[in-house]
């Protein structure tokens, strides 16, 4: 990028919001990242004075006033600073100097809408912007431009701004956007409300209400970890936590003990004895199989036919009493009609 750019260089244009989605999900940079670098937020850049058709107000057209410059800003402090290389001019010396680290010394949106609501690609998304342009949130941050000339967005430019801010939201969903003058203070404001605009429409709560106490956006580990305000200490009354290798030798140890395998052993005894008794099996002969010390202390089968008579029993009696009051209740044809008449008689009257 920059002056490392070869004039060849084709600066391709985004077709779907799918495609956005998966160049930001593959990017070095992108939401696995965990480097220094790693993308945290986006600001939002509005063209001050250029802007026109695409085919003249374009990335390419940018790229190249870019260069021209970055080349006549460090010639002119080069020259006030007298610091030119020996034998060179200012000029001369500036080339050299940009040659060792051309990508600082280029454009640094990474994505441009046109005036015709394309989105064109600009700075790799992989490479962070120019830290020459930007001393702060060189790093962490993407850039897209808007080539508005320093006039509000047409409809257009809207459209693709709000398909840039569905994938950028799917793949960065706690990741902010901002007005560019909140990276760099001597912008200009932006033209429309960067904050509030997503705050409505996305429902997005920011983590910073003022950027200016920031260099940089916190890595992806330090936004998911949080010092608490309160640090928990441990208490005496409180049994010290065991590890969990001391955890599984405990419970390998109860396995094979003597005492855990006699309890199952003897669980399950006592359980065969008892469906021997209620099933009237021969208790001799479900000692030698379960163990005497294993055998219930009643014969379960002689209680449970015990309680079952008692429960017919109680069954017949109930029978009685019901059908007693449904007897009570009981009529025929000649209690019918003479109810029918008395009702016709009382209406009569």
């Amino acid at each position: 990028m920059g002056y490392a750019t070869s004039d060849e260089y084709e600066f391709t244009f985004v077709t779907s919001t799918e495609e956005l989605i998966t160049e930001f999900q593959k990017s070095r940079r992108g939401p696995d990242s965990v480097e220094d670098d790693a993308i945290g937020g986006l600001f939002v850049h509005e063209s001050t004075n250029f802007t026109g058709p695409p085919e003249k107000a374009n990335v390419k057209t940018i790229h190249e006033g870019v260069k021209k410059a970055h080349l006549k800003i460090l010639t002119r402090e080069i020259e006030n600073s007298n610091t030119m290389s020996e034998g060179k001019t200012a000029a001369e010396t500036a080339l050299e100097r940009i040659s060792i680290y051309p990508n600082r010394y280029a454009m640094s949106s990474h994505y441009v809408i046109l005036t015709d609501g394309s989105l064109q690609r600009a700075r790799p998304i992989d490479k962070p912007r120019s830290q020459v342009s930007y001393p702060r949130f060189n790093k962490t941050a993407v850039q897209i431009t808007f080539l508005s000339g320093g006039k509000k967005p047409n409809t257009k430019m809207f459209e693709t701004y709000d398909r840039f801010l569905k994938a950028w939201f799917t793949v960065f969903p706690d990741c902010g956007v901002y007005g560019n003058n909140e990276s760099r203070p001597s912008d200009p404001p932006n033209t429309f409300d960067v904050r509030q605009s997503i705050k409505s429409k996305y429902r997005f709560v920011y983590r910073y209400d003022d950027l200016s106490d920031l260099d940089e956006f916190p890595t992806k580990v330090e936004r998911v970890i949080t010092k608490p305000k309160t640090i928990a200490k441990t208490s005496s009354t409180i049994t010290k936590p065991i590890s969990f290798a001391e955890a599984n030798q405990q419970v390998t140890d109860l396995v094979e003990s003597k005492r855990f395998n006699n309890d199952v052993t003897s669980i399950f005894n006592k359980a065969g004895a008892a469906m021997a008794s209620l099933n009237g099996e021969d208790m001799n002969a479900a000692a030698a199989k379960f163990g005497a010390e294993n055998l219930p202390k009643n014969d379960l089968k002689a209680q449970f036919d015990k309680d079952y008579k008692t429960f017919q029993s109680g069954m017949k009696e109930r029978n009685k009493e019901l059908n007693n009051i449904i007897g009570k209740v009981n009529t025929n044809n000649s209690t019918v009609k003479s109810f029918e008449n008395k009702i016709t008689e009382n209406r009569s009257t």
